[in-house]
């Protein structure tokens, strides 16, 4: 049976001890009305995927609406989407996504 993420938290240690089945790409950025940006990723863990919505405020902070879900064509969908807020754990995943496209968040 394949490693599966949950609409519940802990995704991101399931990813860090599955790294080696976990891809993502970059697909687009666009401004948010707050001044803020949003970065939209791509992600599969093993036959599972779907996207992630990253928001950086100005200040380079996360932003609360971070949100991770499943594509609703993934064969392993979750409930519900999860924010940053619901899944801490996610915030190592999030800052190497953005690093991989030179975006470089505060502490």
């Amino acid at each position: 049976m394949g490693k599966y993420l949950t609409s519940s938290a802990g995704n991101g240690k399931k990813i860090s001890k599955n790294s080696n089945l976990f891809s993502y790409y970059y697909v687009e950025s666009s401004n948010n009305n707050d001044g803020g940006i949003r970065y939209e990723f791509k992600w599969c863990l093993d036959k599972q995927y779907g996207f992630i919505n990253i928001t950086v405020r100005d200040n380079k902070i996360l932003g609360d609406v971070t949100i991770i879900n499943t594509d609703k064509n993934s064969p392993y969908k979750f409930c519900r989407p999860l924010s940053l807020n619901n899944d801490p754990s996610l915030r190592s995943t999030i800052i190497e996504m953005l690093s991989s496209i030179n975006v470089h968040i505060g502490k």
